[in-house]
């Protein structure tokens, strides 16, 4: 038996709803590690203002991101 939020809503709004509660959820999931990776960060190589060390770490971040994304599709896909 449907309920009140399935007779007044379309399933297509219901799932963009559904979308966008975890989007909403994960940008804030995202913020609050922002804030520890730079608090780790800052405890592991401190402040010398070196853009150089602050590049490198950022691209080693962003290579095992794509690299955890890659693998994490590859696992959903069952290949």
């Amino acid at each position: 038996m449907p309920n009140a939020l399935e007779k007044a809503l379309p399933k297509d709004i219901r799932n963009n709803m559904r979308t966008l509660i975890a989007a909403a959820l994960g940008l804030f999931l995202g913020l609050r590690y922002n804030d520890y990776v730079k608090k780790v960060i800052a405890t592991i190589v401190p402040s010398t203002d070196n853009l150089l060390i602050e590049g490198l770490i950022l691209i080693g971040i962003t290579f095992g991101i794509v690299y955890l994304s890659i693998f994490i599709q590859r696992q959903l896909d069952g290949k």
